[in-house]
């Protein structure tokens, strides 16, 4: 009943397992920690595998042409693309560790 309803929220299947999950890995824990009672089959009516979705992955002709694109007139899109393809260099690194990364971080 709660995952339909979280459905008609507009979350998609893989985020509500994600909650799911989380829930019991919490519940397991209490149980663990003797918080709560074990109830067996809890989360058996539940399906909490996640489901295969789109790879959204951009081409290599996509990402050649935003490495190569000239964007000499236009410093902040060239700042923005150097940063996006650092990210994508490094293999999706967090916008926050990119903004808070210094020249004294990288070293050979």
């Amino acid at each position: 009943m709660a995952f339909y309803h979280l459905i008609s929220l507009g979350l998609t299947h893989n985020t509500i397992v994600f909650y799911i999950s989380r829930i019991r890995s919490v519940y397991n824990k209490a149980v663990k920690a003797k918080l709560v009672k074990l109830q067996d089959e809890l989360f058996d009516h539940l399906y909490t595998r996640s489901v295969s979705t789109a790879k959204r992955a951009l081409s290599h002709e996509t990402i050649s042409l935003i490495s190569e694109g000239d964007l000499s007139e236009h410093a902040n899109l060239e700042f923005a693309r150097d940063m996006f393809m650092l990210s994508f260099y490094l293999q999706g690194i967090s916008f926050v560790d990119l903004a808070h990364l210094r020249k004294t971080d990288v070293y050979s």
